[in-house]
């Protein structure tokens, strides 16, 4: 089914795309791309910041642990 006025394209391999549109389609998949880096990067940032924390809280608990042991 197609859109009035439209034309059925018998084979997708033979579409013929301007260089305008090759630019704006390659722009638009290397931005995203980087967004998903961005993304990935800011997410690898924050596990590891909370990681970090709990951690932290679990080394402090340990130290806290001991200290009342030792009085």
């Amino acid at each position: 089914m197609t859109l009035p006025g439209a034309q059925a394209i018998s084979d997708p391999d033979e579409l013929l795309f301007s260089t305008e549109y090759k630019k704006f389609a390659r722009s638009s998949f290397e931005t995203n791309a980087l967004a998903n880096d961005l993304f990935a990067w800011c997410d690898r940032k924050l596990k590891l910041k909370y990681g970090n924390r709990d951690n932290f809280r679990l080394l402090s608990t340990v130290f806290e642990l001991e200290k009342r042991n030792h009085e």
